[in-house]
C-alpha cells in the first residue's frame, strides 16, 4: 500500500469510487488512494434502486443529471464493463395547479437544454401506465429517455477506469484514525499502515459521521433504515406487450 498520495478517499461505494475515478482522470493520475473496509459497494450502494432521471427541480441539478447519464453511457465504451443501463422512460404527475406550475417550469427548462420531454393528459398517462390511478390528475410530464442502471456495475466500471488511471484501491482496509500534521498534511491511519496526503475525502456513507469525528468534524448526518418491498411476478404486468415507465 502506498504511504503517500495527493488524496485519500475513504469509502468504496458509488460516490467514493466516482471521486477517485474523476480525480485521477482529470489530473491526479497515480496520486489517489481509495480505502474500503469491506468490498466495493458493500454499503448503501448495494441496496440502491439505480433509478436515473433527467428531471430535477432546478437548472444546475438538471445539468448534473445530464452529465451523470452521459458518464453512465460512456463508461462501458471506456472500460468494457457493462453498467446495466436500461431505458424505461418516466412520468411525473400533477393533481393540483401548483404542481402543474412546477412541472411547467421543468418542461421549459428541459426543452431549453435540448431534452426530450412532453406533456401528457390524464388519459395519456393511463395509456402509458395502466396501473396509475388517474382520477384527480390534471396532467403530467413524460421523459422517454429516463431509465435505470445497476449501481454495483456502475461502481465496478468506475473502479476499473480509476485503476486504469493509476488509482490504488485497497479493500479490507479499515481506517482507524485521521491526524493533521503541523504542515497541514493529513495522515490517514489504517490497519495496514499509514498514508500521508494533502486531501482526505470522506465518502464513508453510513459511517461518514464516525469518519468525520476522526478529523474533529461533527457532520450533521445520521443513517436511517429503509424498507424493501419484494413481490412475486405480477401477472397484469407480464401480460402487457410494452414496458411501463
Amino acid at each position: 500500500m502506498k504511504t503517500n498520495a495527493r488524496a485519500v478517499v475513504i469509502g468504496g461505494g458509488a460516490i467514493g469510487v466516482s471521486v477517485a475515478y474523476h480525480l485521477a482522470k482529470y489530473g491526479w493520475e497515480n496520486d489517489v488512494v481509495l480505502v474500503e473496509k469491506h468490498e466495493l459497494t458493500s454499503g448503501s450502494t448495494w441496496m440502491a434502486a439505480g433509478n436515473v432521471s433527467f428531471f430535477h427541480g432546478n437548472y444546475y441539478g438538471t445539468r448534473v443529471n445530464m452529465k451523470s447519464i452521459e458518464i453512465f453511457k460512456g463508461l462501458e465504451k471506456e472500460t468494457g464493463q457493462n453498467v446495466g443501463w436500461h431505458t424505461t422512460g418516466s412520468i411525473r404527475t400533477a393533481d393540483n395547479p401548483a404542481r402543474m406550475d412546477e412541472l411547467g417550469y421543468a418542461y421549459s427548462m428541459n426543452r431549453c437544454l435540448g431534452l426530450d420531454v412532453s406533456w401528457l393528459t390524464p388519459e395519456e398517462i393511463g395509456q402509458k401506465h395502466p396501473f396509475i390511478q388517474t382520477e384527480g390528475l390534471l396532467g403530467g410530464l413524460y421523459w422517454p429517455d429516463d431509465g435505470d442502471v445497476d449501481p454495483n456495475s456502475v461502481t465496478q466500471a468506475m473502479a476499473k477506469g480509476a485503476r486504469n488511471h493509476g488509482v490504488e484501491i485497497n479493500l479490507h482496509t479499515l481506517v482507524t484514525a485521521i491526524e493533521q500534521k503541523e504542515n497541514d498534511e493529513w495522515v490517514v491511519k489504517t490497519d495496514k499502515g499509514d498514508i500521508t496526503c494533502e486531501y482526505v475525502v470522506n465518502a464513508a456513507g453510513l459511517w461518514a459521521k464516525q469518519v468525520g469525528r476522526m478529523a474533529g468534524i461533527e457532520l450533521p448526518v445520521s443513517p436511517l433504515k429503509h424498507h424493501y418491498l419484494v413481490s412475486d411476478s405480477i401477472p397484469e404486468l407480464e401480460q402487457l406487450d410494452f414496458e411501463v415507465p
